[in-house]
């Protein structure tokens, strides 16, 4: 059905621009049309084929869609985690949450256990490294105890170098030579002392890194796990997010999710609109500005005003199932504060893209042609004729002797 309405508009893209062969075309094209319309668009009486003329200036489009917040803040996995998450709580979808309060929550088992490992191995590294720096001490205190001794070793040496001036050369020179020696002997136990002192920060400084590195993972847990708690940045309606990989499904817990992937929204419920896509026979006569009422599938009993924000230049298709080329087109409600809109309702939105003066809106079934123009008829055969002034959505803006109180039959000879 969708398919003819679109083929109908196209039709009647071609009357707006040509009056060659309108009887058959604009005949054709008002049959297919009214298959579509409910009764109280087309003015039908209680009586099957009997309509009314409406004294009506406004030139109409009515399209189908869905509603949307102006402005949502999306909710998505963590970006920073090259890992999949697994959601294991959100509040139910439709509820209002405040801010600060935790809307999801991702499966954490892993890095906790991944976090366990990592402070166990920070302690086995602190260990070390405080039996290591006893050793080190160790090693220390027993090169200064060597230097100590040493050094005792020199004065004792010096004092017979004294005492060997007044023996043989021999003695004197054996005494030289034990002098150079214990002196030497000092030389090298410094340089030992100063080595280890460079071997035992290097061994220490190699623990100390790898405790620095354990404790950098160990951190980076800590905030993966912060990151798998997220509290809402705003008060507002929870909303679900359609996963378009599968097959348009909304997230669900216990689903596992890829970095960045957008879990659910929080939109603005004061400011909400709905889009629609506008088929493009239709694009000519609907610009940014105009009026427009919205009527939502869910509350019947209220029209909301709006009016049409933004008219894409870009052609798209109305589905992957057929050729059908339209245009998005956003219509924002005047309706601050009205809780009971939320994204996702289906609307039928009435687009107010021109206004007449001095006209009738007749049903297109009503036309009748001659070769002179064109007539409708009343139910006592009585033919009126009018003069039609445009087309549009299945409807006749004509003048003409009429009124709203006659009763108008549809045209029962219609061509094939």
């Amino acid at each position: 059905m969708l398919v003819v309405v679109r083929r109908d508009k196209f039709i009647k893209m071609k009357l707006d621009h040509s009056c060659t062969g309108i009887a058959t075309a604009t005949i054709t094209a008002v049959i297919l049309t009214l298959f579509v319309h409910h009764c109280s668009d087309i003015d039908q009486t209680a009586a099957a084929g009997v309509y009314r003329p409406v004294r009506d200036s406004l030139v109409t489009i009515y399209e189908t869609g869905e509603l949307e917040s102006q402005n949502s803040i999306i909710i998505s996995a963590p970006s920073d985690w090259h890992l999949s998450y697994q959601i294991i709580y959100m509040p139910d979808e439709g509820v209002m949450v405040s801010e600060g309060d935790t809307v999801i929550i991702f499966d954490t088992k892993q890095i906790e256990l991944d976090l366990e490992g990592n402070q166990k191995e920070l302690e086995r590294l602190a260990e070390s490294l405080k039996e290591m720096t006893l050793q080190n001490e160790l090693t220390i205190q027993e090169l200064k105890t060597s230097i100590a001794n040493s050094q005792i070793q020199e004065e004792i040496t010096l004092s017979l170098l004294e005492q060997a001036q007044y023996n043989s050369e021999t003695d004197r020179k054996n005494a030289e030579l034990e002098l150079t020696k214990t002196r030497l002997t000092l030389v090298n136990q410094g340089e030992a002392l100063e080595a280890q002192y460079i071997l035992n920060k290097n061994s220490e400084n190699e623990i100390r890194l790898k405790m620095d590195q354990v404790q950098g993972k160990i951190s980076q847990n800590q905030r993966m796990i912060d990151d798998m708690y997220i509290v809402a940045p705003k008060n507002g309606l929870v909303v679900y997010f359609v996963q378009r990989n599968r097959n348009a499904e909304k997230v669900r817990v216990g689903d596992s999710v890829t970095p960045q992937t957008p879990i659910l929204q929080i939109p603005d419920l004061d400011n909400m609109r709905a889009i629609i896509h506008l088929n493009e026979v239709d694009r000519p006569y609907v610009e940014e500005g105009i009026p427009a009422e919205v009527m939502v599938e869910a509350y019947p009993d209220t029209v909301f005003s709006g009016q049409v924000s933004f008219v894409s230049k870009i052609v798209g298709y109305e589905s992957q199932y057929n050729d059908l080329k339209t245009y998005n087109v956003y219509v924002d409600i005047h309706s601050p504060a009205n809780y009971r809109l939320k994204p996702g309702l289906s609307v039928r939105v009435r687009l107010m893209t021109a206004r007449l003066d001095d006209v009738y809106r007749v049903s297109g079934w009503c036309l009748f042609r001659e070769p002179n123009g064109y007539y409708v008829r009343t139910v006592k055969n009585d033919a009126v004729r009018v003069e039609l002034v445009k087309l549009a959505d299945g409807q006749a803006y004509v003048r003409g002797e009429l009124t709203e109180n006659l009763l108008l039959v549809a045209n029962q000879e219609l061509p094939d």
